[in-house]
């Protein structure tokens, strides 16, 4: 049950930062302030992805001790 919520949550947050990534690569900022808004979401959505693979692994290492 959780590894299904872990994987949609990676896929969402992979979504996200390809979303945005492609948007950067294309121009899409409109400024140097939009350019930094854009790279500041990419660097928060994989710094919360990187904590969700700890925690994930973190879980699954505990569960499988207690076994």
């Amino acid at each position: 049950m959780i590894t299904g919520f872990v994987r949609q949550v990676r896929k969402r947050f992979d979504e996200e930062i390809s979303r945005t990534v492609t948007a950067i690569g294309n121009g899409s900022a409109k400024d140097w302030e939009d350019y930094r808004r854009m790279t500041g979401r990419v660097a928060g959505l994989k710094t919360a992805l990187d904590i969700l693979n700890d925690e994930f692994k973190q879980h699954n290492e505990i569960d499988f001790e207690e076994e």
